[in-house]
């Protein structure tokens, strides 16, 4: 568990709302700024990068930062509907866990949007 001192990376936490379509037309949802956040940024590596990239995520990385209690507690409609940005590049949420389990800190793991 990162330590307060280690988070340090700002991110924004971004909202993503549900488009609308007409006809056949692909709608491409837009983001709105829930909150800039500091968090520790950590790449994933090893055996952990290796099982998440077999799974179809494209650089794996790890958010650690303090609970927020309007993310939720990780069901798979915050997943869909949130995004982190970071560091000029996006990152779809594929996980999200409250790891103390205090409601003090969550961990996110998020892959990067091609």
């Amino acid at each position: 568990m990162a330590s307060i001192g280690q988070m340090r990376e700002r991110i924004t936490i971004e909202s993503l709302s549900k488009p609308r379509t007409k006809g056949r037309a692909t709608a491409v949802p837009t983001a709105s700024t829930v909150e800039a956040v500091y968090a520790s940024v950590q790449p994933m590596t090893g055996t952990d990068r290796l099982v998440a990239e077999q799974n179809g995520m494209n650089a794996p990385t790890k958010f650690v930062f303090r609970y927020r209690s309007d993310l939720g507690s990780g069901n798979t409609e915050m997943l869909s509907s949130y995004r982190i940005a970071f560091d000029g590049k996006d990152f779809d949420v594929k996980s999200i866990v409250n790891i103390d389990h205090r409601g003090r800190i969550y961990e996110a793991i998020g892959s990067e949007r091609a």
